[in-house]
């Protein structure tokens, strides 16, 4: 990655965002691909302002001639056009060296009020526009601990001992560095072999394979096809590849290709479609896959057998619960994989015909699990104080080491035979966009060099909370002008913050440190009250205001009264509501307009006449936060291969397209949410970009 020693520079009338990868002019933004600011980064860097094409692919595309010849063409072509789209053309930004590469001619100047800073921002308050005065003891400390030794922190997640394994980590390996999201790594049993789901700008993602052994082989296309292709799977004779295929019609199937003959054979077409949680494995004996399918209100575990065509039940969750991530032992007699509930996960492993084992419990967040084929030791992501720890596991002892920390992981894949951990990461980060619903113009923004996510907006005094990890911990923070404050400073995880409808008060849901289960607090938005609210045998979530302060309406998923319930504040009166069981909420006009967990769409259910109906049948479920009435209008979130789209649907049920965006850029579940009665709020990544990258272990 290229550093510059600000996070904000101008050229010319452009000015350039090196947080969130922007260039902007006359109040247009364009967000650029990663790769594409990276090379925008290096001219700038560039004492000479002036790049050739082997100094980029040796910068940017760490060496790998084939891609980078091909990456840095496209590079300037989008560079150029972005600059030339963004002031009709009006100034020339880079020059063409025949024969040698381009040159940038504008004088980069640096912000100065911006310097790129490692540190956390303060606790409890921060003006966004200025940079940070840190005193001369906090600069001494900070230089000292970056002498120290390189420790890990010993974390027990369950019963048995944590030991140290630094020395045996070198640092990771770029292994795919395209533009665009790779994803889903599977190393064959040879470890010569890398499968991976590539998903470029606009183009559904495709399964490739990479020649590790021979790195001057063309990466292969597995197989052309106009639907998303992810989470391959070897056969142990390496002779054929099982991956998640989604259907025309958003349906899922599992199929196996024959490297040889590209014969495709569709095992099941009732598979779940998960993205980044979806699950396929291929047993170590050759003789069985295992997959997800959703099972009433869950969504479990199927072994299917290719030789009798028998297809049985390994899991059996909750309802709302997903078991996700599976993976088989070396004997293909064991599995352990990952039970994702609506606010905590856990790693299960089972053996053939014994109850499941809990391996790992209560975490907010476990990404990716691969089993070492040759051992008994998985490795996974967990989420502990706001950010992802790779952890190695032994299945039997329950030892767990803390091997490294790893900003946005996805998954995981092991290579026995090599000693490697070959893991895709995600480069990219979220703020707030505040937008206008006439002609989509951003008009506020959340950010920071941190992760900024799910605003909920107060009409009446125009502040935003938001969950942010700026404190190494999923905090609720409050934008108000352009000063940020620490509401829950460090409580515990935080989720769901909602602002109530006079703008004083918020509700949210935090599981407290060294709790197990979430609960119910009401806060103001001064900072200077925190309290929980006591729901005994519940669990809330999908929290919303009512029609004014008194009033709170969430779910119930726990316990034996799941369903929907009202709380009035001042007396503490607990009524139910209905029995639905569901994932989100908002109150619009005494109805609550709800999304379902197994079920695609909206509902609305009048509180007055206890009637449900449905209204949308489009809503995912990844994005079953993403909706809000205005008017009597229904404003969701829709994507296709392309673009991700903010819609309204009317009330004589036309749809209007009021924005898009570039696919994936919208973050997933609460990524739309209600401003104004003229704008609205996103949460935004930039462009998605995501690598696979390899750990070498010793030893």
């Amino acid at each position: 990655m290229i550093e510059l020693e600000s996070k904000q520079y101008k050229l010319g009338h452009f000015t350039v965002d090196c947080q969130s990868n922007a260039i902007s002019y006359d109040g247009e933004t364009v967000v650029l691909p990663v790769k594409v600011f990276q090379l925008l980064k290096l001219f700038i860097s560039e004492p000479s302002h002036q790049v050739d094409v082997d100094k980029a692919i040796e910068r940017i595309w760490q060496g790998n001639i084939g891609v980078g010849k091909r990456g840095f063409t496209n590079a300037m072509w989008h560079l150029r056009k972005s600059f030339s789209d963004l002031d009709n053309g009006k100034l020339e930004v880079f020059r063409t060296i025949r024969k040698v590469g381009y040159v940038l001619l504008i004088e980069p100047e640096s912000d100065c009020a911006n310097p790129v800073r490692e540190q956390a921002e303060p606790i409890q308050e921060v003006n966004d526009n200025q940079g940070v005065n840190t005193p001369k003891y906090m600069l001494i400390g900070i230089c000292i601990a970056l002498l120290l030794p390189i420790t890990l922190i010993i974390h027990y997640l369950t019963k048995g001992d944590s030991k140290t394994q630094l020395s045996q980590l070198e640092k990771p390996k770029e292994i795919t560095i395209f533009q665009g999201i790779e994803n889903h790594p599977a190393i064959d049993s040879k470890g010569e072999k890398l499968a991976f789901s590539w998903r470029q700008f606009n183009r559904p993602g495709q399964i490739y394979i990479k020649n590790l052994a021979d790195r001057d082989t063309p990466i292969r296309l597995l197989s052309n096809s106009n639907n998303d292709q992810i989470a391959p799977a070897w056969s142990p004779d390496n002779e054929r590849i099982a991956f998640i295929e989604k259907t025309a019609t958003n349906g899922c199937q599992i199929v196996i290709q024959d490297l040889a003959s590209v014969r495709r054979d569709i095992i099941t077409d009732d598979c779940v479609y998960s993205g980044n949680r979806s699950n396929l494995d291929w047993s170590k004996d050759g003789r069985y896959l295992l997959f997800g399918k959703a099972v009433a209100e869950a969504q479990a575990l199927f072994r299917f057998d290719l030789q009798s065509k028998h297809m049985q039940q390994m899991s059996f969750p909750e309802n709302s619960e997903k078991d996700v991530l599976a993976r088989f032992s070396k004997n293909s007699d064991e599995i352990v994989f990952i039970r994702q509930g609506y606010q905590q996960a856990q790693i299960i492993h089972v053996a053939m015909n014994t109850p499941e084992r809990i391996v790992v419990d209560n975490k907010d967040s476990i990404i990716g699990l691969a089993w070492d084929a040759k051992g008994e030791r998985i490795y996974t992501n967990i989420l502990e104080k706001g950010s992802y720890h790779l952890y190695k596991l032994n299945v039997d002892s329950l030892e767990h080491t803390v091997l490294k920390q790893i900003l946005s992981p996805a998954n995981l894949s092991f290579d026995s035979n090599n000693n490697r951990l070959f893991y895709a990461q995600y480069n990219t980060k979220e703020h707030i966009s505040q937008r206008t619903i006439s002609d989509g113009q951003e008009i506020n923004r959340v950010s920071s060099s941190y992760r900024d996510m799910y605003g909920s907006y107060s009409v009446a005094s125009s502040d935003i909370i938001f969950m942010s990890n700026r404190d190494k911990n999923w905090d609720v923070w409050r934008r108000s002008g352009n000063k940020s404050m620490n509401l829950t400073k460090g409580l515990g995880t935080t989720l769901q913050p909602k602002i109530s409808p006079s703008g004083d008060r918020f509700i949210a849901t935090i599981k407290p440190k060294h709790e197990s289960i979430y609960s119910l607090y009401i806060g103001d938005v001064e900072g200077k009250t925190l309290n929980p609210i006591v729901l005994p045998g519940m669990e809330p979530t999908a929290l919303t205001w009512g029609q004014t302060d008194n009033d709170v309406y969430f779910a119930n998923v726990t316990g034996n009264s799941p369903g929907i319930y009202h709380l009035q504040l001042s007396t503490g009166t607990l009524t139910k509501v209905s029995d639905q069981q569901v994932k989100s909420l908002f109150f619009e006009n005494q109805s609550l307009y709800v999304s379902k967990e197994t079920a695609v769409g909206v509902w609305k259910i009048d509180l007055i006449s206890q009637t449900e109906s449905q209204v949308n049948d489009t809503l995912a479920q990844a994005d079953y936060g993403s909706y809000f009435i205005l008017d009597d209008n229904l404003y969701y979130l829709k994507r296709d291969n392309e673009y991700d789209y903010v819609i309204r649907q009317n009330q004589d049920a036309t749809e209007s397209i009021i924005n898009r965006f570039p696919r994936g850029s919208v973050r997933k579940y609460f990524g739309l949410s209600p401003a104004d009665e003229h704008s609205y709020l996103l949460t935004l990544s930039n462009i998605p970009d995501a690598d696979i990258n390899m750990i070498q272990f010793s030893g």
